[in-house]
């Protein structure tokens, strides 16, 4: 015991000593661990940024396809539009070449045009002397 008290600085030193040898040890230790921890974080990270670069590709696809599509259905409504266009003016044409006939007809025969206004609208047509 005396020797201890006489040496007390020698006996803490060996002590600071080992207790600096205990925290490199662990500072090296950890510094691996850090390290694998940084580098799993980079691969992660690698990993998050390859799946966000095909989720992009994905979306500019399908806003193409989506822009595509969009294009055809407006295309056909203009073509759905101009048909019908096209088929009402025939059919007004034909209306006209009708009534134009209708009219000539008429010219040449009243009777014939009160019997085809009955027959097509029927709506009786009296003359003014005949009664209901």
């Amino acid at each position: 015991m005396k020797w201890l008290k006489d040496n007390w600085t020698l006996v803490a030193l060996v002590a600071a000593l080992g207790l600096a040898a205990f925290l490199g040890w662990q500072h090296y230790n950890s510094s691996s661990l850090y390290d694998k921890l940084t580098k799993e974080y980079f691969a992660q990270e690698a990993g998050y940024k390859k799946d966000i670069a095909e989720l992009l590709e994905i979306n500019s696809q399908y806003n193409l396809k989506l822009t595509r599509l969009q294009k055809e259905h407006e295309d056909r409504v203009k073509q759905i539009e101009q048909d019908y266009q096209k088929k009402i003016d025939d059919l007004s044409k034909k209306q006209v070449v009708s009534r134009k006939k209708i009219i000539d007809d008429a010219q040449k025969d009243p009777k014939s045009l009160t019997d085809k206004i009955t027959d097509v609208f029927g709506i009786p047509l009296y003359d003014k002397g005949q009664k209901p």
